[in-house]
Formats: structure tokens, C-alpha cells, sequence
């Protein structure tokens, strides 16, 4: 694999992470109960910060 490929295989990483969590994120937002959602969203927010 060529550096060029490397990087595109992180890049569509990312784009892919970010889309999943925010399709979570929309669904905790629908969720009635009101603690779950905060805690999951501090959860992928710590991992966006580390990636």
C-alpha cells in the first residue's frame, strides 16, 4: 500500500466513525429516558478527543 492509499483508508475512516455517531447520537436523542443519552454522548465525544 502506497502512503497515498494509507491516508485514504484513515480519512474514509473517520468519515465513516463520524457518520455512525451521529446517526447514534440522533437516535439517543429520540430516547425518553434522560440519563442514558448524556453518559453515551460524553462516552463519543472522549473518543472523537483521542482519535
Amino acid at each position: 500500500m502506497s502512503v497515498e492509499d494509507y491516508f485514504a483508508v484513515i480519512v474514509a475512516r473517520k468519515i465513516f466513525l463520524a457518520f455512525l455517531i451521529r446517526r447514534l447520537r440522533r437516535r439517543l436523542s429520540l430516547n425518553p429516558s434522560a440519563n442514558e443519552p448524556h453518559a453515551l454522548n460524553s462516552n463519543t465525544g472522549a473518543e472523537i478527543h483521542l482519535r
